[in-house]
């Protein structure tokens, strides 16, 4: 899963009143980079079970850090994804 490296709704205000209030037709998320964030790595075909992994950027890291697992990608998902964009992703580990 992916994530946006900037601020959305802050691009989208400046562009708005750079353009004088109106607000403007691009799509701002299609032209801002993203960064791979979390993931989901097959760990039993058999049973179709994952594990999940995120991206840890610790300096001493910066890599991906297992964070559960091993289970069925839907609970894995039910239970990571709302993590996505908020503060509570850094203290999954």
């Amino acid at each position: 899963m992916y994530t946006v490296d900037q601020n959305v709704d802050g691009l989208e205000a400046l562009l708005a009143e750079l353009a004088g209030g109106r607000r403007s037709a691009t799509n701002v998320e299609r032209l801002l980079p993203y960064s791979p964030m979390l993931r989901f790595v097959l760990d039993d075909a058999k049973q179709r079970r994952f594990v999940c992994e995120r991206y840890c950027f610790l300096g001493s890291i910066d890599d991906w850090i297992f964070i559960g697992g091993s289970e069925p990608l839907a609970d894995l998902v039910r239970t990571f994804m709302p993590h996505l964009g908020a503060e509570s992703f850094f203290e999954l580990y």
